[in-house]
């Protein structure tokens, strides 16, 4: 069967369908009665399926019995009904997702290993050293400390930059740039695949700063989000992970129009369509608008309180 009649079988049985990458996210669990419409994920191309909720798994054969409330002895007739009924009209082919500029090695190669702008900070050079960054002394990155992303075949997918002098006030001068299309970003994925895996836990902060405050302090379960969204590549990427646990911590902004807080709140609501309340916490940092403002002995403190555990 294709993608277009598993996708009418399983709309005449009751399913309604999400459309989103290799599989159909947001579908309601019709077949225990569930009506959170984000808690069963099903592949387009055989119909295997997975329940987010109670863990359950199966194939579509499986899936329509436990829908229809059908015997195992029914399952074969019943299933050769519906596929026999599927009439399906010839599609154009789907193109394939944007994924960005390929960028050239060289840029990294021409990196200068300086990480003082860090060091100042009290970021370590052994906290620095497994994400390949140096300081760029000309093109687009110019005076910028510069992270490379890469993506899972290992290309260079994005390069992002922290100025590392002072920025006079007035100043056009942003002190990150990116240049690559963060939405496909799934930082530091290159790095820490191995500990979201094994911890099943992810922290969400904004920025690289934040994420290696934490990193020294021992909070090695985090992703950046670049900003107070949260794309569909992470989202994507914490389905598939099903972490038991997915920490907020965006900037504490209160005070200064909140927008961090309020960021929050909302992505908040957006993860509550995908996942259960119990993963889900805001835990923002305490006594400093961000993470990287924090000293490590603060952060390990702000864990305590809030009950995250270091690795």
């Amino acid at each position: 069967m294709n993608e277009e009649e598993i996708r009418q079988v399983l709309v005449d049985i009751g399913y309604s369908l999400s459309d989103q990458d290799a599989n159909w996210y947001r579908s309601s669990a019709v077949y225990r009665g569930g009506s959170n419409p984000s808690t069963l994920s099903i592949n387009k191309q055989n119909g295997c399926w997975k329940d987010f909720k109670t863990g359950d798994t199966g194939s579509l054969k499986d899936l329509i019995r436990l829908t229809l409330n059908i015997s195992d002895s029914e399952i074969n007739k019943k299933f050769k009904q519906l596929t026999s009924s599927v009439q399906v009209k010839p599609s154009r082919p789907k193109a394939l997702p944007e994924e960005g500029e390929i960028f050239s090695s060289s840029i990294i190669e021409n990196f200068i290993d300086d990480n003082s702008y860090w060091n100042e900070r009290g970021i370590a050079n052994e906290t620095l050293e497994p994400f390949g960054g140096g300081v760029c002394t000309a093109g687009v990155m110019k005076n910028r400390y510069t992270f490379p992303v890469f993506n899972s075949n290992q290309d260079l997918i994005g390069i992002t930059g922290r100025y590392i002098y002072n920025i006079k006030e007035g100043a056009l001068t942003k002190k990150w740039k990116i240049k690559g299309a963060k939405k496909n970003w799934r930082y530091p994925l290159q790095v820490n695949s191995k500990i979201l895996k094994k911890f099943k836990k992810v922290i969400l902060v904004e920025s690289i700063g934040d994420m290696l405050a934490l990193w020294q302090a021992g909070y090695r379960y985090v992703m950046v989000t670049f900003g107070t969204e949260i794309s569909l590549s992470i989202i994507n990427l914490m389905l598939t992970l099903d972490p038991d646990e997915i920490i907020l911590s965006f900037n504490d902004d209160s005070g200064r129009g909140e927008a961090g807080n309020n960021a929050a709140k909302k992505e908040y609501k957006k993860l509550s369509k995908y996942f259960d309340e119990n993963q889900l916490r805001v835990c923002l940092p305490s006594g400093q608008n961000d993470f990287g403002g924090m000293s490590t002995d603060e952060i390990l403190a702000w864990g305590k309180i809030n009950h995250v555990r270091t690795i």
